[in-house]
């Protein structure tokens, strides 16, 4: 047996425990393996009685049988080889001598199967197998005496019987050696195992006795650090005790606390409801203010005097109302209450339609106001146009009051190469202005507070427009960024990543015909920024583009590139506002352009339209305003070009927008109603109203709202919200209710004065289709009328195709402003021909139902008659385009929009011949 010296690990002093633990293991593995043999030998004397019966179960002389003396001998020798060794395993388990009679035991079992079995080799594996059940004392001395046992059985029997060991009559007589070394050869490879295992249990050993040794340090350890902790549990109590009154101090603080948030709160609520009252209150009279000045100015007889000051209050009404919105935007920021509302919009549209707001005010003061948009730029992204509008306006507002001189430039710019269907855009700025100083700088974007008292004194202003702006850029995703230099202008911007509209949105609106590409235009130098837009577009559009410094040198390279037998087609002549009279500026294109004003374009401020029909009047081409629309500007260089077709589909959808214009509507089949307390407010109301060609009529309050609904059918409701008797959320609701169960649906426009985001949750929860907020002014009543009645089918009898008698069918004199008498008249002749021949396309296509035939028709003679500002027919024209692309074709509605087609039609004829152009038709 291996001793604790021969093990691979160093042992300590406590050698005894060692070898205790050591013996402890041993024994204990004896005496389970002992009882493990017990059982196996009875199972083995059972197994050799079952083989001798299933082997040899008779034995025959003649005819006589007997039971053959295999199955006694497995029966009788069997048993007295099994019963010791079980007894001894049972009563005196763990003793040397019960292992090695077990060993012997289990020998002689093994030689008894191979002579059962007639000496087969496969029972000489019993003697292999067994030799490993024995390993399992981990006693090589129990190997070597089951070991002997084989070698005497194998000699012996080999000698005297070789037939039951070897299952042959005859055997060479050292036969027994080879089987002999064979179980030599096992005990080798077993008595290594036995050492590795036996290793392995001094190494248990004397884990445990270190583990134990461990221990009793750990032990007395815990009995010092119990007392230690004792002390500390005292001083701890006395700690308790003190925190104990802390706490209770804590307490009365946490409660004098949450008291104090409470008032917070409350004070945040009040300061809400104070902020939504009050808005309410300052609106309610704005709204009679600004609508009753509106009517005043414009449709009443007054003179210059009395309109200057109708103006002056119209101007200051809606200062005060930008005031409001202000600080109504402010707080609801400062209480994280401002939502952004995410939808599709057109950016060329956006930037657009911004800088004709303020186009006005610019000229007013003799400023050049241009738009880029980079050509590279998606035109249909999503985003926020409602508060990115309100950004850049306020940056433009800023640049038309601090400039004096120049120009302002409002730009849209591809920051970086379109990733993953976003893009990042900026927008800029840029203008010619006072400037900052460095002092300025540091209280920009603080509330309330401008650059010094003086700027306020002469500009005015509250100083919340730029900290508004900044608020609302961080929103957006972005970050204002502004570049200064004293005296000499400024650049106010931000960059913000906006997704990708739809698919079909997204595919470019500006095609240019084949044989317009590389057309020549020949552009004299105006303000910078007007003339990089036009550089941009133009090159974009695949057009080539030149420069010239001035008209001299225009008129030089002109008769050049005619001598060389390379004209150009067109010439841009771009004037800034201020720099030149615009009489002089007449003198001056007579005199160097004579011979070509049919390819001349005057491209010149926005408000001088006066000018602009003066041009005209001289036999030049066109005259376009600044800042200049893409639509517009493509539009009038395909025409010029183009003259012997009508404009490509690209810009079938552009139509010039002339200022003044009334919005159209369809004409209703009955009134609207006002439901208003006020009667300042309803006077403005229907005089708003009738101004846009409806018929309404008022009522006070919710209870006669619903006495008025119950006895008349209304087109529309336009609904105050704070009412007495009945408010208009109560009214909406029983209206809602009422409608239920007669199947219609009465849209309900919110007209309130109140501004807030809740506001208007409220009232679309409650069943209202809109929300307006007061004051109205009657540009804004028309945008919200004219989504609602032409959408509300249901009650206007087919009023999205509906001719509107109170506007023109035509509008000429847009047409020949924006192209020229010439070029209008050759427009008109070839639309009325082409229109003539679509219409009767459509009465055989609707009366053979080909559907093909009938879509390609109508989307060509709405493109058509936008061309040239044939509105009714257009929109009429879109409308039966809408019908005829539904999922289920409706053929009855396609004919009776056949014959407001036609109705459209003969309208436009009468004016023609109004305008006395009647050999065209």
């Amino acid at each position: 047996m291996l001793s604790p010296q021969t093990s691979s690990i160093k042992k300590p002093p406590l050698l005894d425990r060692v070898e205790f633990i050591f013996n402890d293991l041993q024994q204990r593995t004896f005496r389970h393996i002992d009882r493990l043999f017990a059982g196996l030998m009875i199972f083995q004397w059972l197994a050799a009685i079952i083989t001798a019966i299933w082997i040899s179960p008779r034995t025959w002389e003649g005819t006589i049988s007997s039971t053959h003396i295999h199955v006694w001998t497995a029966l009788i020798l069997g048993g007295a080889i099994t019963i010791l060794p079980v007894c001894l395993a049972i009563f005196n388990p763990g003793k040397t001598i019960t292992r090695h009679i077990i060993a012997v035991s289990q020998m002689l079992m093994s030689a008894l199967l191979i002579h059962l079995s007639g000496g087969r080799i496969e029972t000489h594996f019993h003697v292999f197998g067994s030799l490993a059940f024995l390993a399992f004392y981990r006693d090589w001395k129990v190997l070597m005496t089951a070991s002997l046992v084989v070698a005497i059985d194998h000699a012996i029997r080999g000698v005297f019987w070789p037939q039951s060991v070897y299952g042959v009559l005859t055997v060479e007589p050292w036969r027994w050696l080879e089987h002999t070394g064979w179980v030599l050869f096992e005990d080798v490879f077993l008595i290594i195992s036995i050492r590795e295992s036996l290793k392995a249990s001094w190494d248990i050993a004397y884990r445990q006795s270190e583990l134990e040794r461990l221990n009793s340090t750990i032990e007395a350890k815990v009995v010092e650090r119990t007392a230690e902790l004792q002390i500390e549990i005292n001083e701890r109590k006395e700690a308790e005790l003190a925190l104990a009154n802390s706490n209770a101090c804590l307490q009365s603080l946490s409660k004098e606390l949450e008291q104090s948030r409470d008032q917070a709160i409350q004070a945040s609520r009040f300061k809400s409801e104070f902020l939504a009252n009050m808005s309410h209150e300052i609106r309610t009279p704005l709204n009679a203010i600004v609508g009753m000045s509106d009517l005043l100015v414009r449709t009443t007889q007054l003179s210059d005097e009395q309109r200057e000051f109708g103006r002056i209050i119209n101007d200051s009404a809606d200062v005060l109302l930008n005031l409001v919105n202000d600080i109504l935007d402010y707080s609801k920021i400062e209480a994280g209450k401002l939502e952004l509302e995410i939808t599709e919009f057109d950016i060329v549209e956006l930037m657009e339609g911004i800088a004709e707001l303020v186009a006005t005010q610019a000229h007013n003061k003799q400023l050049s106001l241009s738009t880029f948009i980079d050509p590279e730029i998606p035109r249909i992204v999503r985003g926020d146009p409602g508060r990115i509008r309100q950004v850049l306006l306020n940056f433009l507002s800023n640049s038309i009051k601090f400039t004096d001189w120049g120009e302002i430039i409002l730009r849209a710019t591809l920051r970086s190469p379109i990733e993953n269907n976003r893009a990042d855009i900026r927008f800029a700025v840029r203008d010619t202005g006072i400037g900052l100083s460095s002092s300025a700088r540091e209280k920009l974007f603080r509330p309330f507070t401008q650059a010094n008292a003086s700027v306020t004194r002469k500009y005015g202003g509250t100083g919340l427009g730029l900290a508004i702006s900044k608020r609302l850029v961080e929103l957006l995703g972005g970050s204002i960024e502004f570049d200064s230099t004293y005296g000499e202008g400024s650049v106010f911007g931000f960059t913000i990543e906006l997704e990708l509209g739809s698919e079909e949105q997204k595919q470019p609106i500006f095609s240019l015909p084949n044989d317009l590409h590389n057309a020549k235009i020949l552009m004299i130098d105006g303000p910078e920024g007007a003339h990089q837009a036009l550089n941009a577009y133009i090159s974009s559009w695949g057009m080539r583009c030149t420069n010239a410094a001035d008209m001299s040198k225009a008129s030089l390279l002109l008769k050049r590139e005619e001598a060389a037998n390379n004209p150009f087609n067109l010439v841009l002549v771009v004037f800034e506002p201020g720099y030149i009279e615009p009489s002089q500026l007449l003198e001056e294109l007579n005199k160097h352009f004579q011979l070509l004003k049919d390819k001349v374009v005057v491209v010149g401020s926005y408000a001088e339209r006066e000018f602009g029909e003066q041009i005209l009047n001289n036999g030049f081409a066109a005259y376009l305003p600044i800042p200049i629309r893409q639509s517009r500007l493509f539009d009038c260089l395909i025409t010029l070009l183009q003259k012997d077709s009508l404009l490509s589909q690209a810009a079938e959808d552009t139509i010039v927008e002339v200022q003044g214009r009334t919005p159209a509507f369809p004409e209703p089949s009955n009134l609207i109603l006002v439901v208003e307390d006020n009667t300042v407010n309803q006077k403005v109301a229907l005089l708003q109203l009738r101004g846009l060609g409806l018929a309404a009529h008022a009522v006070s309050n919710g209870l006669e709202a619903l006495e008025a609904v119950s006895r008349t059918q209304y087109t529309l409701i336009l609904m105050d919200c704070q009412m007495p008797e009945m408010d208009g959320f109560e009214a909406t609701k029983a209206i809602r209710k009422m409608e239920s169960r007669t199947g219609k649906h009465t849209p309900i426009i919110a007209m309130t004065a109140n501004a807030m985001l809740d506001d208007r949750i409220d009232c679309l929860a409650v069943g209202m289709n809109d929300y307006i907020s007061k004051p109205v002014n009657q540009k804004k009543l028309a945008t919200v009328l004219q989504r609602w009645l032409a959408a509300d089918r249901s009650n206007i009898a087919e009023n999205s195709g509906m001719v509107n008698p109170t506007r023109k069918a035509i509008e000429i004199e847009v047409l020949r402003t924006t192209f020229g008498n010439k070029v209008a008249n050759e427009l008109l002749q070839d639309f009325i021909i082409n229109a003539a021949s679509l219409l009767k396309k459509l009465t055989q296509a609707l009366e053979d139902k080909d559907i093909v035939v009938l879509k390609h028709s109508i989307h060509e003679l709405k493109g058509a008659s936008a061309s040239v500002y044939a509105t009714e027919i257009a929109e009429a024209s879109r409308a039966f385009e809408e019908i005829a692309n539904a999922e289920h074709c409706d053929w009855q509605s396609l004919y009776n929009h056949l014959d407001i087609l036609h109705t459209a039609w003969a309208r436009v004829k009468i004016v023609l011949v109004e305008s006395d152009i009647k050999q065209l038709i």
